[in-house]
């Protein structure tokens, strides 16, 4: 029997009406709605609405066109949502058939680049809709909202290995269930493996290094013959410079003996040719290296100093102090250092002092540096440059400025340091009382040792 509405077995009242089915329960006042996505077939219940039991368990709804039959203790409970799962592929065109309880993996060629996976769940509170979301991890950033479709498709996945998820929940958003991992593993094409891309990338920093290596001899040969090209350059200048040198140097010591001889002093000529002689025979052996001894240069100094002191009576004494750890014998001093400075301290500076004057060498060692000073109590460099007499006009020399390029020289040669400073020296007064020579010139390493 059938009317429009019911009092079930547990005194439940059913209702009809426009927008669903009402259960009006008499035990505690509340009621509650049933629609389509509880099974329904519709929810529309008010044109001709009648319901009744057909049996002990099930009820019959019907309206004008439609009617459903459900159990109103089935209809009540609060079902699960089921585990979703994929129940088959499409690869281009052929299908893969699986069912949920089957474990599969999906392996897809390089060129099977489009495929279809199809998804569902089992039947869920009499029919009762699902929605669901996918998404392929560590390739979708994140879900993607399927709806009510079963299926989604893929193009152009890269290759690699993916795990492929899919969800359902109601559309109330009640218990989301995530499937198992679907596994779908992509190859990759031959140029695209992972051992193609080790041997290109080994293959490419062979050639670089080999580029390199080319690279690296062809600018150690260019600055091999560049560095020799160099130092034959230095040394032809060097080489010139000494051939200015020692002319300049002898021209000054004949004119000593030819003072002598004007003057008719045979002992002192005779004293002064026997140092002069021995002086040539220095200065012709010195010719041949380009590093002499610290004695031998010292030597020579002293020979032009005590000609000097021949030929200007009483004008001026001198000193020489080395310092005595420093190792005398060994080659490490370009020759004819001293004398252009030592000379340009007696003519410039001595000469024209009215008293007595003294000319003082020092020399001591820093680490892998000469420190030598050559010091004179004359009258300065600008008293000097002021006096133009006769004789200094003669005397005018370039000894100096050679000697500072064969410097520079050696320092390029032997990739090491070497300066001159020249201070005037002045008295509480500013008057000049003289000038010091400071030169620091490098030791060349191959002699520095002791």
């Amino acid at each position: 029997m059938t009317e429009n509405l019911l009092v079930d077995k547990n005194d439940n009242i059913w209702i009809g009406s426009a927008t669903g089915l009402f259960l009006y329960s008499t035990t505690n006042g509340t009621y509650k709605k049933f629609k389509e996505m509880d099974g329904l077939a519709t929810e529309n219940w008010s044109k001709d609405f009648s319901i009744g039991y057909i049996s002990d368990k099930k009820i019959k709804a019907k309206t004008s066109n439609q009617f459903s039959v459900f159990d109103p203790e089935i209809l009540l409970q609060e079902s699960k949502v089921p585990k979703p799962y994929v129940n088959r592929v499409e690869i281009l065109d052929s299908t893969i058939f699986l069912s949920q309880d089957d474990p599969y993996e999906l392996y897809l060629e390089p060129d099977e680049d489009y495929f279809t996976i199809h998804y569902s769940a089992k039947e869920y509170n009499n029919g009762r809709n699902l929605l669901f979301d996918y998404m392929i991890e560590s390739y979708d950033k994140d879900w993607i909202t399927g709806g009510l479709s079963h299926k989604v498709s893929y193009n152009h996945l890269p290759p690699g290995t993916y795990d492929f998820l899919v969800r359902a929940y109601t559309a109330e958003g009640k218990a989301s269930v995530v499937s198992d991992k679907f596994v779908i593993k992509v190859r990759a094409h031959w140029y695209e493996s992972l051992y193609f891309k080790l041997a290109l990338l080994l293959l490419t920093g062979i050639i670089l290094y080999l580029f390199y290596k080319m690279k690296t001899n062809s600018l150690r040969r260019e600055l091999a013959l560049r560095s020799q090209f160099n130092e034959e350059l230095s040394q032809v200048k060097l080489e010139a410079l000494r051939s200015q040198m020692n002319p300049h140097f002898l021209f000054n010591c004949l004119n000593s003996i030819d003072n002598f001889i004007l003057s008719n002093d045979a002992q002192n000529a005779s004293e002064y040719l026997g140092k002069f002689s021995k002086l040539i025979r220095n200065i012709l052996d010195y010719s041949k290296t380009n590093l002499i001894t610290l004695k031998e240069e010292i030597e020579s100094t002293e020979l032009y100093i005590k000609m000097e002191q021949m030929r200007f009576t009483d004008k001026f004494d001198y000193k020489i102090s080395i310092d005595p750890s420093i190792n005398q014998n060994l080659k490490s001093i370009p020759p004819l250092i001293l004398q252009p400075y030592v000379e340009n301290s007696i003519w410039h500076g001595l000469l024209h002092k009215k008293v007595k004057g003294t000319i003082r060498i020092s020399i001591s060692q820093d680490s892998n540096y000469y420190n030598i000073k050559i010091d004179d109590d004359g009258i300065g460099r600008q008293k000097a440059q002021s006096i133009k007499t006769k004789t200094a006009t003669k005397r005018k020399s370039h000894g100096m400025k050679i000697t500072e390029d064969r410097i520079r020289l050696v320092h390029q040669l032997n990739c090491q340091g070497g300066t001159v400073d020249i201070i005037d020296k002045v008295d509480i007064n500013g008057s000049p009382m003289g000038t010091t020579v400071v030169i620091k010139l490098a030791i060349p390493e191959i002699t520095s040792s002791r």
